[in-house]
């Protein structure tokens, strides 16, 4: 297998610019195949093409808009059928072809049902002023649930089986809607409770539910040319056809086990789920190239630790694609932050070049701010060690220090203070405006 393996992870808390870095290797190195190695339905990774179509990728990969690029879903992603066929809509209009042509699923890929969902809108307005910050996708609930019933859990591969998939998802249905019963009791006045109890509670709504995942895993693989497979050898078969383009979701810093608690993810937001994938083919180490994304500022959208934030900021730079989002809440924007990122590099391991974005959004200020370090219980604090626990509370008390920088002179700094080269800068939305740098 002579071909390179791209490997794009997010080196902050999401948002990063991953989806803009998939589109472009997959048009510079003429990709035929993008893998998505982690996250289910919540990505929200913008692409536009040269010729200025714009599409949102959720469950597709970024690459989509690429004539004849590949998605496939590893193991690794949990999909909802229901919202990849509003997707799938929204891209037959763009592409003016049928995208599940260019999709192929694991059939292992565990699925998110709607009482996931459900629970978790449910759990995150019980929490009141002290949401996680989750999107409201139902994610985590069905990572949850993968852990806890293992093979009882609703497969892809079970939507071929009407009764086996039935069987799955009214036994998910009764899980949730006993914690979602406990969590409204005494609630029953607010309208949204009772709409999301009165679904869950329907065994008409289930029956459509079952009805819709039979109808994807039937008849889309027998008229529309989707492929689920539970063929071993997918991946080498993908890599001779030219590189294949692993892409990540959401960031290092939100990572299950490196990010911090509770403003985490159900997932391994580092290189682990592809580096699996990769060793489970024998794939050369020295063909892959992993490639952490930044932007010369630090972003966050909703709630956790981000010590450089400030809403002048946020106000001067409003983000392109991102505002205050129904479960997420608000995006926020704080100047670079070395601390978070020398972390996030620790934590992955090492990495061949960073992809910096968004770098035309603030080239032509007359200066930037960059925290080299923190202040916190009258001490400096440079690195933040991975083992200390309780992180979100510390990071709560630290003040950042900061530097004033020339932006022409960001990206020079960037590299030589986490010892990490820059390949690739953005400075626009397509293809067209990334420069390599290496």
């Amino acid at each position: 297998m002579p071909e390179t393996a791209y490997v794009v992870f997010g080196l902050g808390n999401g948002d990063e610019g991953k989806g803009t870095n998939v589109e472009f290797l997959a048009r510079k190195y003429g990709a035929a195949t993008v893998v998505r190695y982690l996250g289910g339905s919540q990505p929200a990774h913008n692409v536009i093409s040269p010729e200025g179509v714009h599409h949102c990728s959720a469950q597709f990969s970024s690459g989509v808009l690429v004539n004849g690029v590949r998605t496939f879903l590893s193991r690794f992603v949990l999909v909802d059928p229901i919202d990849l066929l509003v997707e799938r809509n929204i891209l037959r209009v763009k592409l003016g072809i049928d995208p599940f042509y260019n999709l192929t699923i694991d059939e292992r890929c565990p699925v998110i049902t709607p009482y996931h969902k459900y629970l978790n809108q449910i759990k995150e307005i019980d929490r009141g002023e002290s949401r996680h910050g989750s999107c409201g996708k139902g994610v985590g609930e069905a990572a949850g649930d993968l852990v806890q019933m293992g093979q009882q859990m609703l497969f892809i591969r079970d939507l071929r089986d009407e009764k086996i998939c039935r069987q799955k998802v009214n036994f998910i249905r009764q899980m949730k809607l006993d914690l979602a019963e406990q969590l409204c009791q005494g609630k029953k006045k607010n309208l949204l409770y009772r709409k999301y109890l009165g679904r869950m509670r329907s065994d008409s709504y289930l029956s459509a539910v079952v009805g819709n995942y039979i109808h994807f895993a039937k008849y889309f693989c027998q008229e529309c040319g989707l492929k689920i497979t539970d063929d071993p050898e997918i991946l080498k078969g993908f890599f001779k056809n030219g590189p294949v383009i692993f892409e990540g979701a959401q960031g290092v810093l939100l990572d299950q086990k490196f990010g911090f608690a509770p403003y985490i993810t159900r997932a391994n937001t580092t290189t682990a789920n592809a580096d699996q994938l990769l060793e489970e083919i024998n794939f050369p180490k020295d063909q892959i190239q992993k490639i952490g994304v930044l932007r010369p500022y630090a972003t966050r959208h909703g709630a956790g630790p981000l010590v450089t934030e400030d809403p002048d900021l946020t106000k001067k730079i409003p983000d392109l694609h991102n505002g205050v989002g129904e479960w997420q809440g608000a995006f926020r924007i704080g100047w670079f932050d070395m601390v978070m990122a020398r972390y996030a590099l620790e934590v992955s391991g090492p990495i061949d070049y960073l992809s910096i974005t968004n770098f035309d959004r603030i080239r032509e200020w007359p200066t930037v701010k960059v925290a080299d370090s923190y202040s916190v219980d009258g001490q400096t604090l440079r690195r933040l060690d991975p083992a200390i626990k309780n992180k979100a509370e510390l990071l709560s008390r630290c003040q950042p220090n900061y530097s004033i920088v020339d932006p022409r002179y960001i990206l020079n700094l960037i590299a030589a203070k986490l010892k990490t080269p820059i390949g690739i800068c953005s400075l626009g939305p397509t293809a067209t405006d990334k420069i390599m740098m290496r």
